[in-house]
């Protein structure tokens, strides 16, 4: 028997519905910030991902372009609602911290609504994020496969490189 088989968080009745309603809040509670645990490391990087990924777009031929600018499109909304819900809560969380009698329970409520409400965000880029990496390899492939070369980018840290300059970003000074 497997761990998560003896669950009580996952054990449900006959019609499907939780048999332990705290177990099951608690289990989904941990999901939603493991959930934003995991993309953290990811989420100073997001933006130079997302502007990397709309640039490269431009290189694709049109038969396969709206395919790859609605998965782009797609991470980028869920990244405007994670920096939504995350200036809301940070903005929550002041607010309660700057009263007399700041108690622990409220900031466990506004941290457990945050990662709950994030949630449906994070999974967009869990089960979409790859998108950013395939675009990047199909963009590198179909230039190397290309008879007419074309211009792929690459993001360096400090800026955006093109092939022909590579660890120089553009515009850059040498």
């Amino acid at each position: 028997m497997l761990a998560f088989d003896s669950d009580p968080a996952q054990e449900q009745s006959e019609g499907g519905w939780p048999c332990d309603e705290l177990a099951y809040s608690w289990a989904a509670h941990r999901r939603d910030r493991s959930m934003w645990e995991a993309f953290l490391p990811v989420r100073g990087h997001v933006g130079a991902l997302l502007a990397t990924a709309t640039a490269q777009l431009g290189l694709l031929p049109d038969s396969s372009r709206d395919a790859w600018t609605s998965k782009i499109n797609g991470l980028d909304h869920a990244t405007t609602e994670l920096d939504h819900q995350h200036d809301r809560t940070v903005e929550r969380l002041g607010d309660h911290l700057a009263r007399p009698h700041p108690n622990l329970e409220t900031v466990d409520l506004v941290l457990t609504e945050f990662f709950d409400e994030a949630w449906p965000a994070l999974d967009v880029w869990a089960a979409g994020g790859h998108a950013v990496i395939e675009l990047n390899t199909t963009v590198h492939q179909d230039a190397a496969h290309s008879h007419t070369p074309k211009t792929a980018l690459r993001l360096v840290s400090g800026g955006i490189t093109s092939p022909s300059a590579p660890g120089r970003p553009r515009g850059g000074r040498r």
